[in-house]
């Protein structure tokens, strides 16, 4: 890869700093602001960032680690979230620490009076879940993200507002830089190319969005530390053991698969071969005498024919 000067976004170390520390606050706003279009009042204008590892009252109490948590100005708590590796359990993983997030709410008013707790409830806010997958989550899904909202299964009205999802699944993005459109495809965009990305195509990358820029100049090696850079390296070996380890097992499994295949394979034809056998009349040791097998298998392969017939 030619040599370019920007760090990978799907770095979990770089992500974390781009959007969950508070140089970077505005970043994130308009990340938020843009993937989940809210416009006007429900535009977000500042965040709080929060502590990431939750302390849920569900679950028997197992703690969930997001990547970004934080409140906004008019409340919501959102949680943003880098994925790189398939997960077949992802999409329950997403709603659990989306409730546990809303559950952990209720537990700061523990101290209310049981008889006020209506209004405490009354004072829970809606929390947000985005994610970026950097794999295919949604198979029968054509769009690259899709945002998900309860509504009344019969009139579709959005009743239920306080949880809601978007998930951005950055394979299922084609497109290249001459034909970006809009701020989301810029923004996919550079999460998903700005290591490759050179220098002379950032112009036309960011467009007429400034915080695109600021993404990129979040990601600029050369303004991170030799700690930052060393954690980033070490997470990308980290990924990369991960992934080698994953495709050892799976040759592994290959093979295991295909000897015992290959056993039942010679199993099934030694069966057929000695009941045809038995049908043209031979006997058990006669059967031995012509095959490679002993008068006990022979006797036992019968014995397993006869009683399958039953």
């Amino acid at each position: 890869m030619e040599f370019t000067k920007f760090l990978d976004p799907r770095n979990d170390i770089v992500f974390k700093d781009l959007f969950g520390t508070t140089k970077n606050e505005d970043i994130v706003i308009d990340f938020i602001n843009d993937v989940m279009e809210y416009e006007g009042d429900d535009k977000i204008k500042s965040v709080h960032l929060l502590q990431t590892a939750q302390d849920p009252i569900i679950a028997a109490q197992k703690r969930s680690n997001v990547d970004v948590l934080c409140e906004s100005n008019n409340g919501k708590k959102i949680i943003v979230e880098m994925q790189v590796r398939s997960q077949k359990s992802y999409k329950k993983r997403a709603q659990y620490y989306l409730a546990s997030s809303f559950a952990t709410q209720l537990s700061k008013r523990e101290s209310a009076r049981a008889e006020a707790y209506h209004e405490v409830y009354n004072q829970l806010m809606p929390v947000v879940f985005i994610a970026v997958v950097d794999h295919i989550l949604f198979k029968d899904k054509e769009d690259h993200i899709s945002r998900h909202i309860m509504l009344d299964k019969k009139t579709k009205e959005h009743d239920l507002e306080e949880f809601s999802f978007a998930f951005v699944e950055l394979p299922k993005f084609k497109k290249e830089i001459h034909e970006l459109d809009g701020v989301l495809d810029r923004w996919c965009y550079f999460l998903k190319h700005a290591e490759e990305t050179r220098e002379d195509e950032v112009a036309a990358i960011v467009g007429q969005y400034p915080h695109i820029q600021r993404a990129y100049e979040a990601v600029n090696k050369f303004s991170w530390t030799t700690e930052q850079l060393a954690a980033y390296k070490e997470e990308e070996q980290r990924i990369i053991d991960n992934i080698d380890a994953d495709d050892t097992l799976l040759e592994q499994g290959r093979a295991e698969g295909k000897a015992e295949g290959e056993a039942k394979g010679k199993a099934e034809a030694e069966a057929t071969m000695v009941c045809n056998m038995h049908q043209d009349g031979m006997l058990p040791a006669t059967i031995a005498k012509y095959t490679a097998l002993s008068v006990q298998e022979v006797t036992r392969i019968l014995s397993e024919k006869s009683a399958k017939a039953l």
